[in-house]
């Protein structure tokens, strides 16, 4: 990252890895080798499973205290 780039925010991360996850899923569609595809849905299969629990630990425990807090 350079100096000028600022971080991403947790909404534009989760964006940006769903697009990343249709992404990889639609051109899943198009390989017909299974060769090449072996290796990478495995490799999808493990940054899905990180997102999740990215999602679970650091993002849906933040929407839920804002939503407690909106009650009170």
């Amino acid at each position: 990252m350079t100096t000028t780039e600022k971080p991403l925010g947790i909404i534009e991360l989760i964006l940006s890895e769903h697009k990343y996850m249709r992404d990889e899923y639609e051109h899943f569609k198009s390989i017909d080798d299974e060769a090449e595809l072996d290796p990478r849905v495995r490799k999808w299969i493990a940054f899905v499973s990180l997102h999740g629990h990215k999602e679970e630990i650091a993002f849906y425990p933040k929407v839920e205290k804002y939503l407690d807090d909106q009650k009170k």
